[in-house]
């Protein structure tokens, strides 16, 4: 992003995302998850079960929490690109809705022992694995982020590593087939948290201007 871009889209704030075009900025978007989805099918495999998962409330509160988190943050990240809008509380809507997320599965009548539920099955390559799956969508968010005027660029960094992670999270959901609800809510939290905290700390080094 030049000097006199800045400007002008602060001039200009109602045009300033179309600076770079809608189409090319759902391109890449979608691009991103696109690769993710083919990675996932490639080094880790989907479940020939998913078709069958997607209808039942184990598997919506997986995937559904996840592409919650996603959605929410980007519009937090789409308001933040803006330099006249003012920062949301990006990373504190973040911690109040793992602590939710936690409260809602300890709550579930599924529930059967929490502890041993956690350390379950796969529960070493998940976090992992979701921010790997992540990283597609991320590059995309920063294809799209610094064609922009983002001011507060950590605040930015948070709600990208949201978004990326919660639907790194939600193609993840494809492979993977635990159910557990503490298991979704500690390793699928954990896995976004990690891509939140290295987006926040490369986000200020990759969209300085």
């Amino acid at each position: 992003m030049k000097t006199d871009d800045w400007i002008d889209m602060l001039a200009h704030p109602a045009a300033q995302l179309e600076a770079q075009g809608k189409q090319a900025q759902y391109l890449w978007l979608g691009s991103g998850l696109l690769v993710a989805v083919a990675l996932c099918a490639v080094f880790w495999g989907v479940d020939a079960r998913w078709p069958q998962w997607f209808s039942t409330w184990p598997y919506a509160f997986k995937a559904g929490s996840a592409l919650l988190v996603a959605a929410l943050a980007a519009i937090a990240w789409r308001r933040l690109l803006s330099p006249t809008q003012e920062p949301l509380p990006v990373r504190s809507g973040l911690l109040m809705s793992w602590a939710v997320l936690v409260l809602v599965a300890l709550a579930m009548p599924a529930l059967d022992a929490p502890l041993r539920d956690i350390w379950q099955g796969t529960w070493r390559q998940c976090a992992p694995s979701i921010v790997l799956l992540a990283v597609p969508v991320w590059v995309a968010l920063w294809q799209v982020s610094k064609q922009q005027a983002p001011v507060h660029l950590r605040t930015v960094g948070a709600a990208m590593g949201a978004v990326s992670g919660g639907v790194g999270a939600v193609v993840y959901s494809l492979h993977c087939s635990e159910f557990a609800p503490m298991f979704i809510a500690v390793w699928y939290g954990l896995g976004i948290a990690a891509s939140v905290l290295l987006s926040v700390w490369l986000a200020p080094r990759a969209l300085r201007w």
